[in-house]
């Protein structure tokens, strides 16, 4: 916490190197952990890394993610791709890290599959929200460090003579 703030009073924030999709998705999943909605904040997580897992494949593997049919990767198909890169761009313990939010945010979560007595709690939530959000600040801060050329927007102001 202390590292973040102190990141933020020097001007750096990961934050601003995420594209909007992305963003959009994270605080959803922040909102809904807030009002204690803990379902839709496992789910709203889940689909966080699932969209940064995508535009990680493309940016990073240099391909669609889709596969030889033509049908959008799945989560689990996105990690098993990293998986079998050698060597992987996203180290393996993140790739883990990726695997435990995609298993609990299956079920009950993002795949309408019932489990009697089974309930979200504010800790499921509050992992799958801080394990995305590691996850994320890794990614931008540390693997696809160009991100921040490709979303920069350059303005001349030089005098027009």
């Amino acid at each position: 916490m202390f590292a973040g703030m102190l990141m933020g009073a020097l001007g750096w924030d990961p934050s601003h190197n995420i594209p909007e999709n992305i963003q959009q998705s994270l605080n959803e999943a922040k909102r809904s952990l807030e009002i204690a909605n803990y379902r839709s904040s496992v789910a709203m997580s889940r689909r966080t890394l699932e969209a940064v897992l995508k535009f990680g494949y493309e940016r990073l593997l240099k391909k669609k993610p889709i596969n030889a049919k033509g049908k959008g990767l799945m989560l689990n198909d996105l990690i098993q791709a990293f998986r079998n890169q050698k060597p992987s761009p996203i180290p393996e313990h993140l790739l883990h890290l990726a695997d435990s939010l995609r298993v609990i945010g299956n079920v009950p979560g993002a795949h309408a599959v019932d489990i009697a007595n089974y309930h979200f709690s504010r800790s499921d939530a509050e992992f799958a929200l801080y394990a995305t959000l590691h996850f994320l600040d890794q990614y931008f801060a540390k693997i696809d460090t160009e991100v921040t050329q490709y979303y920069t927007v350059s303005i001349d102001m030089s005098p027009v003579e």
